[in-house]
């Protein structure tokens, strides 16, 4: 896995997606396309592209997908962050 190549992909496809009007499907997919570390691709461009969506029906499979609420998602990030915290660097 390399930092520098990722972020390029990244970069690339957010650049591909607005230049073509992708919706975030599209998007997702695009980066799954180009091989070499996918998943990270991929999860990063849906992080920015999902987080500009005003309407969750851009997220095809959402409904889907059983999400906790957004109280216990707190509650779990918050515990995984102080776990991280009193790991170290």
């Amino acid at each position: 896995m390399n930092a520098v190549e990722t972020l390029a992909a990244v970069v690339h496809v957010l650049g591909h997606a607005a230049r073509k009007s992708f919706e975030l499907a599209d998007a997702l997919r695009y980066a799954v396309s180009l091989g070499g570390d996918t998943d990270t691709v991929a999860a990063i461009v849906g992080g920015i592209l999902g987080s500009r969506l005003e309407d969750v029906a851009g997220i095809p499979w959402l409904s889907r997908v059983a999400l906790p609420d957004s109280v216990e998602l707190d509650t779990l990030s918050m515990a995984l962050s102080s776990l991280r915290q009193s790991l170290g660097p």
